[in-house]
């Protein structure tokens, strides 16, 4: 039986991994993806335009392993851009959205306030691409405590896509 839980959890695992792809909580860079540093995502983003003004930069977990940067595009709208690369230095754009063009973060904290959770227990809430061609565009919300509880909805729609505990044996 203790077998069988174990099988289990390394399953439901894999599962969240491969289904959240750009949304897990690993902490390595893997497979052929490399994320531009800081100060190279901000010159390559103002350099091509992509933002006017920079607010916020981060990683997001992989896969993929992307350059997260929130600013205000030539408009002032709010906008999200994710960059990748690879290990000789090139730049690429992996995506952007619009933050108008989908679910507002409150709308999300109210779904998250639905499956019963207060917003004070959330670790992370970000939007992320849940793919390497950024065709799906999602919000990832990775709640405290060992069962590493995690919700990723649809950025446009609010769907609930994946919802994922890992009970604790």
């Amino acid at each position: 039986m203790v077998a069988i839980k174990r099988l289990f959890t390394l399953l439901s695992g894999a599962f969240l991994i491969f289904s959240l792809n750009g949304c897990t909580n690993q902490t390595e860079i893997v497979g052929k993806s490399f994320a531009p540093s800081v100060n190279e995502a901000k010159e390559y983003t103002l350099k091509n335009g992509l933002l006017k003004s920079i607010d916020i930069v981060r990683r997001t977990p992989p896969g993929p392993v992307v350059t997260m940067l929130i600013g205000k595009d030539g408009e002032g709208n709010e906008k999200i851009v994710w960059l990748d690369g690879d290990s000789k230095g090139y730049i690429h754009l992996t995506g952007s959205v619009l933050l108008k063009d989908g679910m507002a973060k409150n709308e999300i904290l109210s779904k998250i306030k639905e499956k019963g959770f207060d917003s004070d227990t959330i670790e992370d809430i970000y939007v992320a691409p849940q793919d390497y061609n950024a065709k799906r565009i999602v919000w990832c919300v990775h709640m405290k405590g060992p069962d590493q509880h995690s919700f990723v909805f649809d950025f446009k729609t609010g769907e609930l896509l994946v919802e994922h505990y890992q009970k604790s044996f």
